[in-house]
């Protein structure tokens, strides 16, 4: 219950449904929950005919986009709308989108290759009567079979998260590190954060693509796209990287943090019940100060909540996936892991800049400094009050509603 939210968003989402004529205003019975509490139960509006159907099994989130067959006979290709649910080939959720089906994008789709050749745009922001009775949304993209292209897409994105609110954290004991020097100014004066959690702004934007040749994966072009950014809040733990003192001490120091976020996110399932979808990290490759982990459903899954109690551990099988992957132990030229460890975990950057030899020596540094601090010793901050559920997804900005001439629903494509 704790992880879903309890009783406040049962009636959260009772009440949301209530006011959109989902649900009737009659209470049936009186159901007891596992923590011995009283809910309401209520029953559907005899107008909304088998609810269950209105669930999606394959997403939660609240917007998701249907891929649309545009040679579909029933489609006859037109791109205003869907003709047909035959013409329907899949379904992407709105946070996956952009990487896979953006215009311009090449899928695959039982065999055979589409190209993307438009997609709907989502409004401004989302919420009020733009969600349906279910409370989620589908909107469109539309593609064509090509069967002739000779390359692959990869999206060009950039990810910027920021900490909106620190729940937990915890300090270096200085006295352990400084008890050699017999300092007792330091010891008494000197105090650093290592390590923290609590809430974080997601903001995502996919701003072009590359082509990749099908003969030797070279860069053919690249192709700038107009989309808008996804944002979000969620929840996050972070360990600082002590990035100025390692910096001048670990070589490739930037690919050294961004293959440990990799190993967190990898070895993750081993203290909480999740795969690598539900959790994400920053996967900065330039000037990294910290290793970022965070959930990826929009308000926050409860995964990186529970990981943070178990952030020590963590990184101890990190430092352990790095260092003893039997599948690139035999390949010691090669340092950037393999699908075994770092590369089992998704990537914006594709896998670029990873350094299992780095992370080793990263890794064992902060494992040290985590030892060392009041990690699980203080887990609540006596001086931070938990702030209220995150938000949903918010999407799109000023720039979005620039053009408002019929083609502003479809997402522009620039092929200079």
């Amino acid at each position: 219950e704790e992880l879903l939210g309890g009783q406040t968003v049962y009636q959260e989402s009772v009440e949301l449904l209530m006011q959109k004529g989902g649900l009737l205003k009659t209470k049936l019975v009186h159901a007891v929950s596992a923590a011995g509490e009283k809910c309401a139960v209520f029953e559907t509006h005899p107008v909304v005919k088998d609810a269950w159907k209105r669930v999606s099994l394959r997403s939660i989130e609240p917007v998701n986009y249907s891929i649309v067959d545009l040679s579909h006979p029933m489609q006859g290709g037109m791109s205003d709308k869907i003709h047909s649910p035959a013409a329907v080939m899949d379904s992407i959720p709105y946070s996956r989108v952009f990487y896979h089906a953006f215009p311009g994008a090449v899928i695959r789709h039982r065999g055979r290759q589409f190209l993307v050749e438009s997609m709907e745009n989502p409004p401004p922001f989302l919420g009020g009567s733009f969600f349906g009775t279910c409370g989620c949304k589908t909107l469109t993209a539309f593609a064509r079979p090509s069967p002739n292209l000779q390359y692959s897409t990869q999206a060009l994105s950039t990810n910027h998260i920021t900490v909106v609110n620190q729940m937990n954290h915890a300090e270096l004991l200085v006295k352990a590190l400084a008890a050699a020097d017999c300092d007792e100014k330091a010891i008494a004066t000197t105090s650093q954060a290592v390590a923290g959690s609590g809430s974080v702004t997601v903001r995502r934007t996919v701003h072009g693509f590359k082509k990749l040749s099908h003969v030797n994966r070279k860069e053919i072009s690249r192709t700038t796209i107009v989309l808008p950014p996804m944002e979000y809040d969620t929840h996050a733990i972070w360990i600082d990287a002590d990035a100025s003192y390692l910096k001048d001490v670990v070589a490739d120091f930037d690919a050294g943090v961004h293959a440990l976020s990799h190993a967190l996110v990898a070895v993750a399932p081993l203290f909480v019940p999740c795969t690598s979808a539900d959790l994400d990290c920053d996967h900065a490759r330039f000037d990294c100060t910290r290793i970022l982990l965070f959930d990826t459903r929009a308000g926050g899954s409860g995964i990186a909540e529970q990981l943070y109690h178990h952030l020590a551990e963590c990184v101890q099988k990190a430092i352990t996936l790095l260092d003893e992957c039997t599948s690139c132990y035999s390949v010691r030229k090669y340092d950037g892991g393999c699908p075994g460890c770092l590369q089992s975990v998704p990537c914006d950057n594709f896998h670029q800049d990873l350094s299992r030899s780095a992370g080793v020596k990263v890794g064992k540094h902060l494992l040290r400094r985590l030892h060392g601090s009041t990690l699980n010793k203080h887990k609540n901050s006596p001086t931070v009050n938990r702030p209220a559920r995150p938000k949903n997804v918010v999407i799109g900005r000023a720039s979005w509603m620039e053009n408002n001439d019929d083609h502003a629903r479809f997402a522009e494509v620039d092929d200079r």
